[in-house]
């Protein structure tokens, strides 16, 4: 006979329970289903809705970066032969009309 552990019979129940979560999610929530599946889907969104602010930035922050460096090519050929100085072409912002 196997010595007595501080749980006492609980290891050949332990040995035959693998799953002992999803067998307790069956038997005590299986009225709640619904519920935790809505749950879950809510705290997938909750994650995708976090990150949404910083993708609109990066996207933004990339479309002027790409915008500005386009804008700052064809203003260089446009300076060399207007001869502008080229600290106001560094400081131009560029808009949408250009």
């Amino acid at each position: 006979m196997p010595p007595e552990t501080a749980d006492g019979s609980l290891d050949d129940i332990r040995a035959q329970d693998v799953n002992a979560i999803w067998r307790m999610f069956r038997e005590y929530g299986r009225d709640k289903q619904f519920v935790f599946g809505v749950g879950a889907v809510a705290s997938v969104l909750s994650r995708a809705m976090e990150l949404v602010p910083a993708y609109i930035l990066a996207v933004t922050i990339d479309t002027l970066t790409t915008r500005w460096s386009a804008s700052a090519a064809s203003n260089s050929r446009a300076a060399s032969a207007s001869g502008s100085r080229s600290l106001e072409r560094f400081w131009r912002i560029p808009t949408s009309s250009s």
